[in-house]
């Protein structure tokens, strides 16, 4: 789990990020071939199909909270400055390429498929599409980037300017009533308070940057090697990520349910008396191994 320098002295890759994305885009993959082909087929699916594709959509559905949760770990860094200027020219813009291509693309392939007449009634349609929401379904992260991107300087003054406990009261206000609350309504329980934000989205953010800053146990500090002025910093800080670092290893097998798992956390039990040990057989075993083996 190192991370690798970049180009200047404030930006470095971190592999442990590449990995959790790669593991979301193979579930997310895998949530809309199944969920498709049932929902597309249902008189062709028996009993126990429908009921094994429900569990596999179900158990996919950590990877969109995964994506904005590495995505919140990187762009509310406090050492990475996220301006209104940089979002409304850089960030915003491809978001909204990606939008108005795609959905003119699938306009189009409808028009094609459906033997629609080609005029102007139909290619205004497509920008309707667009600015309404009622394109094709799966670009509904496209319009959640844009909403995200919009107020992202406020989310990164936030989180840079809130202490842990500040941190925290704000995730677990936005887990009661963003989460729990729509849960008792489900089971008929009303319930009248609020708050005056609509989705829970950004919660994913503010946690995945509370993980990255080492506010939870659970992830702790992602790489041993920071970065600060293009140099290392001091060995007595690294030491103090390496309980982190085998968090994340084993936060990441646990995603991916690979075989490399359970070969490494055999060699994790085994070492656990001998911690340098376990870390130097943890890093060959990960180095030998390609991802999704």
């Amino acid at each position: 789990m190192r991370a690798e320098a970049g180009t200047s002295a404030n930006t470095f890759r971190v592999h442990s990020f590449s990995y959790l994305r790669a593991a979301a885009c193979l579930a997310i993959m895998l949530l809309h071939t199944v969920f498709c082909a049932v929902s597309l087929f249902p008189e062709e699916a028996s009993a126990t199909q429908a009921l094994l594709s429900n569990i596999v959509v179900n158990n996919m559905m950590w990877a969109v909270p995964c994506f904005l949760m590495v995505s919140g770990a990187l762009l509310l860094n406090p050492e990475r400055p996220v301006t209104v200027k940089k979002c409304l020219t850089k960030y915003i813009p491809r978001m909204l390429i990606a939008l108005v291509v795609f959905c003119l693309l699938f306009r189009t392939l409808e028009i094609l498929v459906n033997h629609e007449p080609v005029n102007a009634e139909t290619l205004l349609s497509g920008f309707y599409e667009i600015f309404s929401g009622t394109s094709w379904s799966h670009v509904w992260y496209l319009y959640l980037m844009i909403g995200i991107y919009l107020l992202l300087p406020f989310y990164h003054k936030i989180a840079s300017n809130s202490t842990a406990g500040e941190l925290r009261y704000l995730m677990i206000v936005y887990v009661i009533f963003l989460s729990l609350v729509p849960v008792l309504k489900t089971f008929g329980i009303s319930v009248g308070f609020y708050i005056c934000v609509s989705t829970i989205y950004p919660f994913y953010l503010f946690c995945g940057y509370a993980l990255r800053q080492g506010e939870s146990r659970a992830w702790p500090a992602v790489s041993p090697h920071r970065h600060s002025g293009g140099r290392p910093v001091h060995r007595a800080e690294r030491k103090r990520h390496h309980k982190g670092r085998r968090c994340v290893l084993r936060l990441f097998f646990h995603f991916c349910h690979s075989p490399v798992h359970r070969r490494v956390h055999a060699v994790w039990l085994r070492g656990r008396q001998n911690r340098r040990t376990a870390k130097r057989k943890i890093s060959r075993r990960f180095r030998q191994v390609r991802f999704g083996d």
